[in-house]
């Protein structure tokens, strides 16, 4: 018992000066993850000091640059047009529902003429090119000059098609800015050159294309009803006095109706068909009349809420924004720069992984050097050279 006891101290003797040292060991290793993690902090402190030029004159540098583009970079001008289409009449809404009790529908001005379909129209470039194509006396370097859109920004092609289209592509995605409020049909068109009378005359004929165009389709409009109307109308008459002929003619085979029910029935019946039909004679006649004196009024398609006018300062460059912009991206652009300088400086070139890089490098120059040797001995000789 003695002898077991004694085995049993020594069997737990042994087992804690093993376990000393492992713990030890642990102790050790989570010292080094900490030292390593503040080394890597001080690493990061490190590049940044090393790279402070980078750090801190790339974003001045970068700053000048842009403040000096944006300075230098010629002034631009804007001009402001707005309109909206003028909505349809009472009249041609009443129309429009006479008309569709027979199966014909009439084009009224609400019909798809919206904000938005103007929007669109005015980007159109059949619409746009006799806008380009205009000439516009503008100043000039201390002079009054008259040249086409082309001409202002030294757009040559080619053919003179070709010239048009690259003059159309420029204003519309360079100088024009378009939009619409759907809730209320306001259009909005924005143009900006590098002229503020070119700016104006710009809108003005954009203007006046729109009021043009809309008008145009007024007066077809105004056309149809009016054809309409007037075929109704006839028709109507024509109607009319049928009905009153069959009242008529039953009014003279009988005179004394009142006393026979069937007759009374009959009567009745004719008295209504011609009440109807003067009903529809009185409505279309109305509204023939009311065409009449809207295509002699001459109403205005659009409504202008704002028109072309002059910019009297040029358009703000933004220069604030764009310091504050270059700043923050010289910033980014230092420390990328501070970033590649560490990793070039601490370059393996004295490890293994380096000189294994060296020797498979050197070993494939040599093989395509022997390659070459070889294609060169293959290669067949001229019959001059065996000579």
């Amino acid at each position: 018992m003695i002898e077991t006891r004694d085995k049993h101290a020594e069997a737990k003797e042994l087992h804690l000066n093993v376990a000393e040292p492992s713990l030890a060991f642990d102790a050790r290793a989570r010292d080094a993850r900490g030292a390593e993690e503040e080394l890597s902090l001080f690493d990061v402190a490190n590049v940044a000091l090393r790279g402070r030029w980078f750090i801190a004159l790339t974003p001045l540098v970068t700053a000048v640059l842009i403040a000096v583009v944006t300075i230098l970079w010629p002034p631009s001008y804007t001009s402001s047009i707005a309109f909206t289409p003028t909505g349809g009449t009472a009249s041609a809404s009443t129309l429009a529902g006479l008309a569709a009790q027979f199966g014909v529908t009439l084009p009224t001005s609400g019909s798809g003429l919206n904000g938005d379909f103007f929007a669109d129209l005015v980007m159109q470039k059949n619409f746009l090119l006799p806008v380009v194509q205009a000439p516009y006396t503008i100043h000039q370097g201390g002079q009054v000059v008259t040249k086409t859109f082309a001409q202002l920004h030294g757009i040559e092609e080619a053919t003179p098609e070709k010239t048009w289209n690259a003059a159309l592509v420029k204003l519309t995605q360079d100088e024009m800015d378009v939009t619409s409020t759907s809730a209320t049909s306001l259009v909005t068109v924005a143009v900006q050159t590098r002229y503020p009378e070119l700016s104006v005359q710009i809108g003005q004929r954009i203007l006046a294309q729109v009021d043009s165009f809309a008008a145009g389709l007024q007066r077809r409009r105004l056309a149809a009803e009016l054809h309409f109307v007037q075929e109704r109308l006839d028709s109507s008459l024509a109607d009319v006095r049928a009905a009153e002929g069959r009242l008529q003619d039953f009014l003279v085979r009988n005179r004394t109706y009142g006393t026979d029910p069937i007759l009374q029935f009959q009567y009745d019946h004719l008295q209504r068909d011609v009440s109807l039909r003067q009903s529809v004679y009185t409505s279309l006649r109305q509204s023939y009349e009311q065409t009449r004196i809207e295509v002699s009024r001459d109403t205005p398609a659009i409504t202008v809420v704002q028109p072309a006018v002059a910019p009297l300062v040029s358009d703000s460059k933004h220069l604030l924004l764009k310091l504050i912009i270059g700043l923050l991206a010289g910033g980014i652009l230092g420390c990328g720069l501070a970033i590649f300088r560490e990793i070039v400086r601490r370059s393996p070139r004295n490890t293994a992984s380096f000189s294994d890089f060296q020797s498979l490098r050197h070993s494939v120059i040599d093989d395509m050097q022997r390659m070459r040797a070889r294609l060169a001995r293959i290669r067949p000789r001229s019959p001059g050279a065996s000579a």
